[in-house]
């Protein structure tokens, strides 16, 4: 399970993410959309733990992720498809897979 306790991202002094809370709980998969410019990527980047919260916590199965541990365990829970998202065309799904994993360790 994912939850954000009370997110906000801030770039400067521009709020971008306010206050934000969001349980995900049922495996599978995920659909985020909004307009364009409503905030969709930087929140997909926090949750993936690209990014770091100006405020608030980010929870995995009910524990603040606070730790290099904690994010290596996280990530090879939770997979994000960017737009581009960049494949080895010579390299098969499952290879795509395992650099992938690789490299979020």
């Amino acid at each position: 399970m994912i939850e954000l306790e009370n997110v906000m991202k801030q770039y400067d002094k521009t709020t971008v993410i306010r206050e934000t809370n969001l349980t995900s709980s049922a495996p599978g998969l995920t659909c985020l959309t909004g307009v364009s410019g409503s905030g969709k990527t930087t929140l997909l980047n926090l949750i993936s733990l690209i990014e770091t919260p100006t405020q608030g916590r980010i929870l995995f199965d009910g524990e603040a992720i606070t730790t290099q541990k904690q994010v290596r365990a996280f990530r090879l829970e939770f997979g994000y498809v960017f737009q581009n998202y960049g494949l080895v065309e010579e390299e098969s799904v499952v290879d795509n897979l395992a650099l992938a994993t690789r490299d979020s360790l």
